[in-house]
């Protein structure tokens, strides 16, 4: 939790310092990051209680997570562009890359509960950094680097 601390404080500079769009976007990627968690825990809550999977080529929940991926990627590629912080477009990728090889590992084994929960998880931690950003902001600029998680 400190880390997502660390990591809100220096997306609310960036944000504030950077583009007003990133903090408009903030509410759009909550919402997305929201339903797609509720989601994920409700097929991964189904699967633990005798469900199956009811994943197809136009699964809608894979389709959205490809978007967050995309979301991400782009978020990081708008740090990089305005001198943000170093970490935060890591961080970010990260997140990206990991939505990606769980959402490709469903379509494979729509039966994992685990990806479903690995999922949720990075969708909650969005949903954190995101909120904070739409309701707070400075209006500095980047600071020179990310405060240590600890």
């Amino acid at each position: 939790m400190q880390l997502i601390r660390a990591l809100t404080a220096c997306l609310l500079l960036l944000a504030a310092g950077s583009s007003p769009v990133l903090a408009q976007d903030a509410g759009q990627l909550i919402a997305l990051s929201e339903r797609l968690q509720g989601e994920a825990e409700a097929r991964a809550d189904a699967l633990e209680n005798g469900g199956v999977p009811a994943i197809d080529a136009d699964d809608v929940f894979l389709g959205d997570t490809a978007r967050f991926s995309s979301d991400m990627r782009a978020l990081a590629l708008h740090i990089d562009a305005h001198g943000g912080p170093a970490d935060l477009p890591c961080i970010f990728r990260g997140m990206a890359e990991d939505a990606d090889m769980r959402r490709t590992s469903l379509e494979a084994d729509p039966a994992s509960v685990e990806d479903y929960r690995q999922l949720a998880r990075t969708f909650s931690h969005a949903v954190i950094i995101a909120a904070d950003v739409e309701t707070e902001g400075p209006d500095t600029g980047f600071p020179p680097s990310c405060p240590s998680a600890g």
